[in-house]
């Protein structure tokens, strides 16, 4: 049997409403199923996995494809001058299965861990190290003297190489930020030994735990959380992964706008709308066999502000509304809900009009359960509506009634404005998911004026913010704003008709 012959292959665009009726939105992408192992169907749909990743990373894509068979959905550039976003990688997945094996980890959860680096160890003195010594540009623990130190040059004194204590809060942040695996396990007689001084090398590194047990794609009951335990992370689908030497690098491999060469017409002609898809390629080509304009990124979190801006520039003028599309629960999920505001105040901010409309959720217009469960359970996407038999005109906007009269208990301008933004942007449950920078960006203010907004509001019993404890590395964590229960917002779902 061919690959295309396979009734998966089928059946993955007759549930979304594509076939049979538009089979040229499958060939003109084009989607490419391939079979269990076959990277080289991959290479020749998009060749930059073979020749733009390193070794490892073209390791770790092997065995990802070696997995089970799946599709390769090809993804073009919504630009001239864009890259060409890297192709999706989407494994055949039965209803209930959780996709893809990424990795298996096992760890428990005290506040340091004690460990040794026994490949940093070197045996010369700091001070004869030569300056220039390409050794330089990593961190390196050095036992010299019976103590254990770090080497670095000192540019400001012709290359005179410094060294400092280890165990210092300062040097422990700085050596965790460059470590590159997590620590050891130490048994407690050596731990014992280093707080004693007498354990040559070991150190601790302490490690923020909190938006790790926060999660709740894994599961921490309070027996799990103090013992040794194991977490499997899966996909549903892979983009290009990112670059261990360039952390930047990683979501510019993958993010891009991406525009079906069908659409591109559409999209030329201007009109009343265009509909962006935040959740993937299979939800645009499922509006796409519609009949309307729309384009799309690879997920709610792959996409790039300067690339979006100038796409609304050069693309999006010629048309009255933009419609921004992500599945059903968009408002009980934090993540979805967060990324679809930023988007529409970001469209809002070049001078569109944007709304933010969704498929109604199979337990009512909006659904609103906390329960990550029943959130799965009642979601529908874009496309498993439409290949329902729904139509675009049936998705759902909310009409937000935004009357509050916030300049009236607000005691300074800055928490009016603050308050205006909550209002608008909060879920039905009166809450905000947000950065302070997203929300400075949005108000059109600087960060300190916000800052002191939230402290204002706090004071004066209008909102509760909560900000979890950042991350190394982390300089704006997304905090969540939650309103005083008599300003919430009232919503009225409204068909777009």
């Amino acid at each position: 049997m061919k690959p295309t012959e396979d009734p998966r292959f089928r059946r993955l665009f007759e549930e979304r409403g594509i076939l049979p009726g538009r089979p040229d939105i499958v060939t003109e992408r084009p989607y490419t199923p391939y079979r269990a192992g076959d990277i080289e169907a991959l290479y020749a749909e998009d060749p930059k996995y073979r020749d733009e990743l390193r070794p490892g990373q073209v390791l770790w894509i092997g065995r990802m494809v070696a997995q089970r068979d799946g599709v390769l959905m090809r993804r073009h550039a919504g630009l001239p001058e864009s890259t060409e976003p890297w192709a999706q990688i989407r494994p055949y997945r039965p209803k209930g299965d959780p996709g893809l094996e990424i990795q298996r980890w096992a760890h428990r959860h005290p506040r340091a861990f004690l460990h040794k680096h026994l490949r940093d160890f070197l045996p010369f003195e700091p001070d004869e190290v030569p300056y220039g010594d390409p050794r330089l540009a990593r961190l390196v623990t050095v036992g010299a003297g019976g103590g254990d130190y770090r080497i670095m040059p000192n540019p400001r004194k012709d290359g005179e190489v410094k060294r400092q204590r280890m165990n210092s809060r300062r040097w422990l942040d700085d050596h965790e930020r460059h470590h590159p695996k997590g620590p050891e396990k130490v048994p407690p007689e050596l731990r014992a030994d280093w707080a004693r001084g007498r354990a040559e090398g070991w150190h601790p590194h302490f490690w923020p735990w909190d938006a790790h047990l926060a999660n709740e794609d894994y599961d921490h009951d309070e027996e799990v959380r103090s013992k040794f335990h194991a977490h499997t992370e899966y996909a549903k689908y892979l983009y290009a992964p990112a670059d261990p030497d360039r952390p930047e690098s990683g979501k510019e491999r993958s993010a891009g706008i991406d525009v079906h060469p069908l659409a591109e017409e559409l999209l030329g002609r201007g009109g009343r709308r265009v509909f962006y898809a935040i959740e993937g390629v299979l939800k645009n080509d499922a509006i796409l066999a519609q009949g309307v304009p729309v384009f799309d990124t690879g997920s709610v979190t792959l996409w790039l502000p300067h690339e979006l801006r100038m796409f609304a520039e050069q693309r999006l003028r010629a048309f009255e509304e933009v419609v921004v599309v992500p599945d059903s629960d968009w408002q009980a999920n934090p993540q979805v809900s967060r990324q679809a505001n930023r988007i529409a105040d970001l469209l809002r901010g070049v001078g569109l009009d944007v709304v933010i409309a969704a498929p109604p959720a199979s337990c009512g217009p909006v659904c609103m359960h906390q329960d990550r469960a029943d959130r799965r359970a009642h979601k529908m996407g874009a496309d498993d509506f439409l290949g329902n038999g729904g139509t675009m005109r049936q998705f759902l906007r909310l009409e937000v009634d935004t009357e509050r009269a916030p300049g009236a208990i607000a005691s300074k301008r800055r928490v009016a404005l603050l308050l205006e933004h909550v209002i608008s942007h909060a879920d039905m449950h009166g809450r905000v998911y947000s950065s302070v920078d997203e929300i400075a960006d949005a108000v059109g203010v600087d960060r300190r004026t916000i800052m002191s907004a939230i402290g204002d509001a706090e004071e004066e019993g209008l909102i509760r913010y909560t900000v979890p404890i950042p991350e190394p590395g982390q300089r704006t964590p997304t905090g969540t704003i939650e309103l005083r229960p008599d300003l919430r917002p009232e919503f009225v779902p409204i068909e777009l008709g």
